[in-house]
């Protein structure tokens, strides 16, 4: 039997293919530079930002509800649910109507 390589048994073993798990760890800079890139970033997003328009998730069916209701147990229910049709429908009917189609 043929003997495993060290990279397969590495890799068994969850080491990766021969190089050590590196854990990632990101600090944010806090360096002149970075601190001119987040001051630009703002100042774009300030720019861009209209205050006469209402916030796109704030609106529609998202907008918050004036009127809710608190939880109840018996909550009437106005209306009916529709009545459905169901069709029972067998499987030589259904080759018959591919054929006719195919035909067509």
């Amino acid at each position: 039997m043929a003997e495993k390589s060290e990279a397969e048994k590495n890799q068994e073993n969850g080491v990766g293919a021969g190089n050590a798990i590196v854990e990632v760890n990101p600090e944010p800079q806090k360096g002149l530079t970075s601190k001119l890139i987040d001051y630009l970033e703002k100042l774009i997003v300030n720019l861009m930002h209209d205050t006469s328009q209402s916030h796109h998730y704030l609106s529609g069916n998202f907008a918050p509800v004036l009127d809710e209701t608190a939880p109840v147990k018996d909550l009437p229910v106005k209306g009916h649910l529709p009545v459905s049709t169901v069709y029972i429908v067998s499987f030589d009917k259904i080759i018959m109507i591919i054929s006719e189609m195919i035909n067509n």
